[in-house]
Order: structure tokens, then C-alpha cells, then sequence
């Protein structure tokens, strides 16, 4: 939405020990993982934003509680604690797991999906591309305080037997309210 959204900033940084050394992995990831970034300007009401796209480690959990640390650290790093954030991401860790509670209470984040739909207890998000029909929920929308959550899903389509993913789309509706000047 170029019309709408100006690109002021955007960065990658990885999640280990080094986060500046592209490739690094020093917690156990056998793989590296990254958490993509960008600083948004929203023509409609002059407001900056920043958006975080993250896929944690599949197999390490002290990976991922390293991860939740460092990402908590770098939301109030690029909002300076007065931006609006959104961070999302297939984090292979339920909400219960260390990682994700470090994530949410140290970055101050809100899952949509539990602010839209407290009660809901069909919660997978993990698929398995059929195989797992009741698995984990392991990705999520999160968002600071600043936003106001109209609603949230996860999608469940698909064409028969051909799922396009392993894991299912969560999706979200947020708002900024007015600002007061």
C-alpha cells in the first residue's frame, strides 16, 4: 500500500549472540533465524509504525527463549517505547512456552487472537499439512498497547486434501485510535 504507507526504515537482524553477523547461530539453532523489520509512515494520519516478522528455531528451546529476550529488547528499541508495534511470526512456541511469555511481558505485547477471542479454544495453528489436525499454536499477531483489536482468525481453508501450508494463516484486524494532540 505504497499509496498509504511510506517506507522510512527497514532492517534484519539475527537471532543469536551477534545479532548484526548475518548467518550467526550461537543458541543451539542449527539453523539461522532472523526477525525482518520496517518503520512505516501512514500518510492518513502522520503516525510512524513498526512491523517485525520473526520464524523461531523448530528445535531449540533455549533458541527461542533467547529469541523472545532479544525480540522484547529490539520492540522497545525501534518503537522507543511510543511507536505502535506489530510483531508476527511462525514462532514454534505456544503461548504457555517461556519464549513467548518473555516476548509478551517484557515486549509488552498482546496476542489478537486472545484480546478478539478469549474463550476460543480451537486454537492450532500447526497443520502439519493435515497430518497434525489439532496441533500446537505456535504463530501469532502480537501487538503493543497502542492498538485497538477489531478481530482475529485463523484461517482454515483449503481445497480437499491440499493444504497450502504446514502451518494455518492467523490474521488480525487492529486500529489505531484517533491521536490526541
Amino acid at each position: 500500500r505504497r499509496d498509504r504507507f511510506h517506507l522510512s526504515d527497514a532492517g534484519t537482524f539475527w537471532l543469536s549472540d551477534t545479532p548484526t553477523v548475518p548467518g550467526s547461530t550461537t543458541w543451539g539453532n542449527s539453523l539461522p533465524r532472523i526477525a525482518t523489520w520496517v518503520r512505516l509512515f501512514d500518510r492518513t494520519d502522520q503516525r510512524r509504525l513498526v512491523v517485525i516478522n520473526t520464524h523461531w528455531d523448530h528445535e531449540s528451546q533455549p533458541a527461542r527463549l533467547n529469541s523472545g529476550k532479544l525480540l522484547a529488547a529490539k520492540v522497545h528499541e525501534l518503537s522507543g517505547d511510543a511507536e505502535p508495534v506489530i510483531v508476527m511470526g511462525d514462532f514454534n512456541a505456544m503461548p504457555n512456552n517461556p519464549a513467548m511469555v518473555a516476548l509478551v511481558e517484557q515486549g509488552g505485547l498482546r496476542d489478537t487472537l486472545s484480546v478478539a477471542h478469549p474463550d476460543e479454544t480451537n486454537i492450532s495453528t500447526f497443520n502439519g499439512f493435515g497430518r497434525t489436525p489439532n496441533g500446537p499454536k505456535i504463530d501469532a499477531v502480537l501487538v503493543s498497547p497502542q492498538w485497538q483489536v477489531e478481530d482475529a482468525a485463523i484461517i482454515r481453508t483449503r481445497d480437499g486434501e491440499l493444504f497450502p501450508s504446514d502451518h494455518w494463516p492467523v490474521t488480525t484486524t487492529v486500529r489505531l485510535p484517533e491521536a490526541t494532540h
